[in-house]
């Protein structure tokens, strides 16, 4: 009795370990992003200052094309011009950034 126990035991663990393989194959890639940390719970984040990062972005954005003409009227350099644009592009990407972390 007590081999036959040991028997249906070891037959259900085979089991379940024959589905989680074929699961992930079937889920390419599903358990490492869930144990992973952009997965589960690891993903929400607590940003307490979310209002204030999408009030910064709008501002930036709405100043954005001021701020262009301006510089281009007082800089005719090729090169001032794309230094200055390459900035603005990257502070435009890291307001984004960090807007889009709190999401």
């Amino acid at each position: 009795m007590k081999r036959f126990r040991i028997g249906i035991a070891a037959a259900a663990a085979g089991t379940l370990l024959g589905l989680a393989v074929v699961a992930g194959f079937a889920a390419h890639g599903a358990f490492a992003h869930a144990a992973g940390s952009a997965g589960g719970a690891a993903r929400a984040v607590y940003c307490p200052d979310k209002q204030r990062r999408h009030e910064a972005l709008k501002a930036f954005e709405r100043s954005e094309q001021a701020q262009k003409q301006a510089f281009f009227a007082t800089h005719p350099s090729p090169a001032a011009r794309k230094a200055f644009l390459e900035q603005q592009q990257a502070r435009h990407k890291a307001l984004v950034a960090a807007y889009a972390h709190c999401t």
